[in-house]
């Protein structure tokens, strides 16, 4: 074990980021503290270029039930009948939840981007990703280190166009993927998955 306190706190928290969905509207933290924590990550998460495209949405209370009400109504005519009452009862877990950050790219910058460096235009969607993966983690992971449940969905492209719509966000703006977190009714008993050897997934050249 290294021995480093801040490396195994860093360590203990990532062990307790997993996917949880038994969520309720209770938080340990306030409002504002919570608005603090997304803050600190678009200062101090990476981005490709440095160009700062994550543009992270907060919703809360009833703006977080709509934006599932909207994805509802999305998914519903590319669900068979039969199976749309599994995506409502889904659906009305997360509506439980205490809120949902979306996690956008902003294409304005993202096309800027690509005429400016036109070496890397082709990569410039990769880069994004990337930068936007990375919030993702850090959001997540910083949730579970103030003991907030969280999981990570991805209803897009469906929705993108009906959640820009419903906030009044802009059309250039690129959806990633929806956290829904909130206070932790049933911490997850199921064991960490390794569907394959850390070993075959790790390689080590050089000297020891």
């Amino acid at each position: 074990m290294i021995n480093s306190l801040d490396y195994q706190t860093l360590q203990r928290t990532a062990e307790r980021r997993r996917s949880l969905y038994d969520l309720s509207a209770d938080l340990p933290i306030t409002t504002e503290e919570l608005h603090g924590l997304l803050r600190d990550i678009l200062r101090t998460t990476p981005s490709g270029f440095n160009s700062q495209t994550a543009r992270l949405v907060l919703l809360s209370g009833a703006e977080h039930r709509q934006a599932w009400d909207v994805i509802q109504r999305c998914v519903q005519p590319l669900t068979e009948p039969a199976a749309f009452e599994k995506t409502v009862a889904k659906m009305d877990g997360f509506r439980r939840a205490a809120g949902t950050i979306l996690f956008f790219e902003d294409g304005e910058i993202l096309r800027d981007l690509e005429q400016r460096f036109p070496k890397f235009a082709n990569n410039v969607p990769l880069f994004s990703a990337h930068t936007s993966a990375m919030h993702q983690y850090a959001a997540w992971t910083q949730l579970a280190a103030l003991n907030i449940g969280a999981n990570l969905q991805h209803y897009n492209p469906v929705a993108d166009d009906a959640l820009k719509a419903a906030f009044n966000l802009p059309q250039a703006w690129e959806l990633h993927a929806q956290m829904v977190f909130g206070g932790i009714l049933s911490p997850t008993a199921k064991p960490r998955e390794q569907k394959r050897p850390v070993e075959e997934r790790l390689v080590v050249l050089g000297e020891k």
